[in-house]
């Protein structure tokens, strides 16, 4: 997914910190290399949601979302 898609989930979501200004999303940002990707995860446990940058089949960063309950 690009950057964009990702923000458009989290004002889809509501999520906050808006992530068009949040430091730590603007930091993983700009680690990207052109090959990586930007995958949004679920996991049944641990952090259950969170963007991962991947690079070479590896999570090179990630930026957990907040879980609003």
């Amino acid at each position: 997914m690009s950057p964009s898609e990702a923000v458009e989930i989290g004002k889809k979501w509501n999520l906050y910190p808006d992530l068009e200004k949040d430091s730590g999303w603007l930091e993983m940002l700009a680690m990207r290399r052109p090959t990586d990707e930007l995958r949004l995860v679920s996991c049944s446990g641990g952090d259950p949601y969170f963007y991962a940058l991947v690079r070479n089949d590896a999570v090179v960063s990630k930026y957990r979302l907040p879980v609003l309950d």
